[in-house]
């Protein structure tokens, strides 16, 4: 198996850690390969709206940096997994940078009517990945959670295409044994 993980908190967000590490922790002992991408690390250009990826070289960003291999990264991944801090309810702009320039590549520009909502096809015919999204969260605030598991919960469906996902949050509040034994729980979802 394989598994993507886009990671876009700061290098020093500490609850982003644990996750991350006991993930790759898990990971590795499940013997998945993962291909770990820390947003953080790289120069990522915001996408411009220039279409290019839509009508002049369809699926092929204009810019050649992470954000033109994320899409195909993406593919070739089992399931994926996006870390974000939640920040008024949405992903964080780093985050939502690289996930703007993925998701343009991964659809077409042609639509179609999937129970009576007006959709953008998919690109690719291949089956997209599984998708498990962690959002972090300095406090547990219950408005937030609401907000952002509409956001993922209609993401998934309209623009990943994804056959199932979970949303899970961690948050300051919490012990790292919480932590590590929420994402033990979600490696149980990887497997099923």
């Amino acid at each position: 198996m394989k598994a993507m993980i886009l990671n876009g908190c700061s290098k020093d967000d500490q609850i982003a850690q644990v996750c991350d590490q006991h993930l790759l922790k898990v990971l590795t002992h499940e013997d998945i390969s993962v291909n770990h991408i820390m947003l953080a690390n790289t120069a990522l250009k915001g996408c411009i709206g220039c279409l290019s990826c839509f009508f002049k070289t369809p699926g092929e960003c204009r810019f050649n940096d992470l954000g033109r291999n994320l899409p195909i990264d993406f593919l070739e991944s089992d399931f994926a997994i996006f870390i974000s801090p939640v920040k008024f309810g949405t992903f964080s702009s780093l985050f939502a940078k690289a996930y703007n320039r993925m998701v343009i590549q991964l659809e077409s520009h042609l639509g179609e009517t999937i129970n009576g909502e007006l959709r953008r096809k998919k690109r690719y015919e291949k089956q997209y990945p599984a998708l498990i999204v962690i959002g972090i969260m300095a406090a547990s605030s219950p408005e937030e959670k609401k907000i952002f598991t509409s956001l993922i919960n209609r993401n998934a469906l309209l623009h990943l295409h994804s056959p199932k996902h979970h949303l899970l949050f961690c948050s300051a509040d919490q012990t790292r044994n919480d932590i590590e034994q929420q994402m033990q729980n979600t490696c149980q979802f990887i497997r099923n």
